[in-house]
């Protein structure tokens, strides 16, 4: 009997930025820091009974794969400090008690700030065994067989979170 083994293990560190909107304003922009690893065993015992006639694959196969993402969307990125530089709101309403944006320190500024982060944890495993037969009922004609179970479980965990504060800064992402 032969007993064979293949695994693997990979991983994956991104830092991405992107300019969602593609003009030449400076309107929406998007962070992204992923990391992803995973790692994958099989294992086969296989060889020949009957003088050779039959030949036999018993085995078992493991995944497993965790991925981290945390994105920064920015829409509009320095409006804030845009209508903070205004001397006051952009309807003539006092700055004591503001009724449209506009002047520094009026709270409807940062209301308008558009910026959220978005945040994707995941887990996936896969275990699986399987099993085949081939039988060699002449040097022309064969008869083969064999089985497989599966059994799959995902978990994901999403979020999404206004965070109304001016700035565009790259998010940390959860390596472990």
């Amino acid at each position: 009997a032969t007993l064979t083994s293949v695994s693997s293990y990979r991983s994956l560190h991104t830092l991405t930025a992107t300019d969602l909107d593609s003009s030449p304003l400076n309107y929406a922009q998007l962070s992204d820091n992923t990391f992803r690893s995973n790692f994958s065993e099989e294992l086969r015992l296989s060889g020949r009974l009957l003088d050779s006639k039959l030949d036999w694959v018993v085995g078992g196969y493991y995944y497993y794969e965790k991925a981290n993402e945390a994105a920064l969307v920015a829409l509009a990125p320095g409006l804030t400090a845009a209508l903070e530089a205004f001397p006051g709101p952009l309807d003539g309403s006092p700055i004591s008690n503001p009724k449209a944006p506009g002047g520094p320190g009026n709270p409807i500024n940062k209301q308008l700030d558009l910026n959220f982060t978005h945040n994707n944890n995941q887990i996936t495993q896969s275990l699986a065994g399987f099993g085949d037969v081939t039988f060699r009922l002449t040097d022309v004609f064969r008869f083969s067989g064999g089985l497989r179970y599966t059994h799959d479980i995902k978990q994901l965990q999403s979020n999404s979170t206004l965070t109304n504060s001016p700035g565009f800064a790259l998010p940390e992402v959860n390596k472990n």
